[in-house]
């Protein structure tokens, strides 16, 4: 049977490689998976938490690993990328876990000489690196925003532009992460009580 990270990795390549929008790939993967509920969940959280973050992830990466990210094999890229965003986003995850379950997952998929690399790579995210602190010495506005929301430079740009720091700043906080839920009560149905 299929891990959920297994489930997660397989779509990301499909959506990666341009091969279908996030939202279909996630519903036809899960539809022919037998995954618990918890495991929905967590496949669906991942996979939308690393297309949302990609910018953010890459830039973990690039700075742990001695590759540059366009000299990285592009299903080890999506380990890493998985790997991190358990990292960094993902409090229910552990970091032992994350990491190992991320060389595993490069072994189950015939990556055994990119395993070493994931580890070392997911080793230095847990051990010295400073997310925080890697953005504050990036320095200018717009390149810090297009990091930390991982949001495009050229966006980012024309809102730094027409909107100024602190508009484009809540935007772009705004953009990231679950939404609000609302409730609205039908009032031909019921009332607010």
């Amino acid at each position: 049977m299929e891990s959920a990270r297994q489930t997660a990795f397989k779509a990301l390549r499909k959506i990666q490689s341009n091969k279908g929008f996030s939202n279909i790939v996630i519903s036809n993967s899960l539809n022919t998976k037998n995954l618990s509920a918890k495991d929905r969940a967590f496949v669906t959280a991942l996979i939308y938490g690393v297309v949302e973050r990609l910018l953010t992830l890459d830039f973990i990466i690039e700075a742990n690993s001695s590759k540059k990210i366009k000299d990285i094999e592009p299903d080890v890229l999506t380990i890493l990328r998985m790997g991190v965003y358990q990292l960094y986003y993902m409090r229910s995850v552990t970091e032992s876990a994350a990491v190992n379950e991320s060389v595993e997952l490069a072994k189950k998929s015939g990556l055994f000489r990119a395993a070493g690399f994931i580890n070392a790579v997911l080793r230095s995210c847990v051990r010295s690196f400073d997310l925080d602190k890697s953005l504050s010495d990036i320095g200018e506005d717009n390149r810090k925003f297009s990091v930390k929301y991982s949001c495009p430079l050229w966006l980012v740009d024309m809102w730094l532009e027409q909107y100024g720091t602190e508009k484009t700043e809540l935007f772009l906080q705004r953009s990231v992460g679950r939404p609000p839920v609302y409730i609205r009560t039908n009032t031909l149905l019921t009332d607010d009580d």
